[in-house]
């Protein structure tokens, strides 16, 4: 079933997914690409258009009015919700997969023909962006789910505004704290211990987020 509703979902955002304009905008990568000679860009271009491919089965599923089709067929609003984060899931595993392809090719043409691209600044850029996406993703998800995603706008992005004063505060009134957070993220050493803590609270966020649209989506009238 969960295969199936996958299957739905990108069928419903088929019509977002423009040919014409995802070459026009791959051209714009290679271009950029040409003129800086740095790997940098293009993932993290890649890795922004993603976003907009999680949401199209909400802003084109929408005014299909495909809630009231899946009412119609019976279909649990839990199984629902578990195909749309898989859904989810699979856009944003297969443009990391991607975005982690053109690191590897850069990174083997840097070594064989000594021509700097700024590989290993990609990985990092991809590794911070990867985790940031399933952060924010986890955040919208429940606010589609409760307010629709055309009334979600202003109000689901709250949550981020609040976490880039909280960062403020703590940069200007705990500065050590900050530095020491850095030092400790930047150790070499410490990186098993920091990509276990960033799993375990990406996990936390995605289970929160699952619950949080389960009921909301459960609770929602569709006429």
């Amino acid at each position: 079933m969960i295969k199936n509703i996958i299957k739905l979902d990108l069928y419903t955002a088929r019509p977002g997914f423009n040919w014409v304009a995802m070459l026009i905008q791959f051209t714009i990568i290679g271009l950029v690409f040409g003129f800086t000679r740095n790997m940098i860009v293009p993932v993290f271009v890649i890795m922004m258009i993603m976003d907009g491919f999680v949401a199209l089965p909400f802003s084109l599923g929408e005014p299909a009015k495909m809630d009231v089709l899946y009412t119609t067929l019976n279909i649990k609003r839990k199984t629902m919700v578990i195909g749309r984060y898989c859904y989810a899931g699979f856009i944003i595993v297969c443009t990391t997969l991607l975005s982690l392809l053109l690191v590897g090719i850069s990174w083997g043409v840097e070594w064989v023909f000594e021509i700097y691209l700024g590989a290993q600044g990609a990985l990092y850029v991809l590794l911070l962006y990867f985790v940031i996406c399933i952060f924010m993703q986890s955040v919208l998800l429940p606010f589609y789910y409760k307010f629709t995603i055309i009334k979600a706008g202003p109000i689901s992005y709250i949550p981020f505004y609040l976490i880039m004063l909280g960062s403020f505060f703590l940069i200007n009134f705990n500065y050590d704290l900050f530095v020491r957070l850095v030092n400790f993220v930047t150790t070499p050493s410490n990186l098993p211990w920091v990509i276990a803590i960033v799993l375990a609270v990406l996990a936390v966020i995605v289970y929160i987020s699952f619950r949080l649209s389960v009921r909301f989506y459960t609770r929602r009238e569709f006429s």
